[in-house]
């Protein structure tokens, strides 16, 4: 489950993959999606 709050995913979400790690990045949509 990803750690941070509502607020920070989205903004891991919206952040360049290049700043962001692909696993990082699918667990917050894991996350928002369950």
């Amino acid at each position: 489950c990803c750690p941070l709050p509502r607020a920070g995913s989205y903004a891991l979400l919206t952040r360049p993959p290049l700043e962001t790690p692909v696993p990082v990045r699918l667990a917050c949509v894991k996350h928002a999606a369950s």
